[in-house]
């Protein structure tokens, strides 16, 4: 990484040069130098490393001994630099920077990449990614992300990326989460991914795409305005989107079963143990019917015994969305 910091005044401006390549330089950075011009001393240059001491320890004693009306102050990970050229015109001070538009190519490329394969995997997919293609893809961006780094607050470049990748970033820690509590495996495969929970909801693939591109799109422009704006307002938007995810991850019921307290109340107010049989009425003139289905299946009757038990096994399943002891339905029928 590389860039320069120049002043050009009446006045003495040596001051004002070094604590501007102060700000932008780093540990890290192989050299960095200052030099000065004074039209009654001349020029005066230094140079140091500062891979591991701070670019103010180095050149502190430079500044109390540098004059200069016109001064350049630089990092380089190259050549040690300002350079001081001689000619026949005269002794010059410069300095050489290359602009790197290595990360700009690489995301462009990736872009078009990623709508060819849009274009071809939007519903009816005839190509699909797999863990290979994505992975790829994570690594790519970062890299992209380390290659455009900029000194920025840490608050909002940590903030950005993740709120630009938020959609993801939401399914992939809801489902660690979600079965971490579950105590199950954090790599068991689920249905508790957002595109399962949209499709459960009654949406087809091809809405439920384009909401999770929408939300996606949404989370990017709030990122893009996050990075461009300062103060209370950036906040604001941050805290907002937050807020907003966090609403559609508890509309969708991401983190599944572990808040089936919130989202079924009326049946985990309930203490838990055995299931009490509720009696139903019965009209009258007919015959009493047992509170158990499973007596309703006649031993000697195959067909009736099984749909007795898919009865028992809809209406679990419609209980405790798949828990084996919500209701203690499963215990009970175990002990009969």
């Amino acid at each position: 990484m590389g860039g320069f910091f120049g002043a050009a005044s009446k006045r003495d401006v040596c001051v004002d040069v070094y604590f501007g390549v102060d700000f932008h330089s780093h540990l890290g950075t192989k050299r960095a130098g200052m030099i000065t011009h004074h039209p009654e001393t001349g020029f005066q240059r230094e140079i140091h490393s500062i891979e591991s001491t701070p670019f103010r320890t180095k050149f502190e004693p430079f500044l109390d001994t540098a004059k200069g009306t016109t001064v350049i102050g630089c990092i380089s990970d190259a050549d040690p630099q300002p350079l001081m050229v001689k000619s026949h015109l005269g002794l010059f001070a410069l300095t050489v920077t290359l602009v790197r538009n290595d990360a700009s190519i690489v995301a462009i490329a990736l872009i078009a990449v990623c709508v060819a394969f849009l274009f071809y995997n939007f519903h009816p997919a005839s190509i699909f990614m797999g863990d290979s293609g994505s992975l790829l893809l994570g690594m790519t961006l970062g890299a992209i992300s380390l290659m455009g780094a900029t000194r920025f607050s840490s608050i909002t470049a940590l903030a950005v990326p993740i709120l630009i990748a938020g959609v993801p970033v939401i399914d992939t820690a809801s489902a660690i989460l979600r079965r971490l509590l579950n105590h199950q495996p954090i790599q068991q495969a689920d249905r508790g991914h957002v595109h399962h929970r949209l499709l459960d909801q009654g949406f087809s693939q091809r809405k439920a795409v384009l909401i999770i591109y929408a939300w996606t799109a949404v989370l990017t422009l709030g990122g893009i305005f996050v990075w461009n704006m300062g103060g209370l307002v950036k906040y604001t938007v941050l805290f907002a989107l937050l807020a907003a995810s966090a609403f559609i991850v508890f509309k969708l019921q991401l983190l599944g079963p572990v808040l089936e307290h919130h989202y079924f109340p009326d049946i985990f107010r309930r203490p838990r143990g055995k299931a009490t049989p509720v009696q139903a009425e019965q009209p009258a003139g007919q015959p009493d019917r047992p509170a158990d289905p499973l007596a309703a299946g006649d031993d000697d009757d195959p067909l009736a015994a099984a749909i007795a038990n898919a009865q028992v096994g809809e209406l679990v399943c419609s209980i405790d969305g798949g828990h084996p002891d919500a209701l203690g339905v499963r215990e009970d029928r175990d002990e009969q």
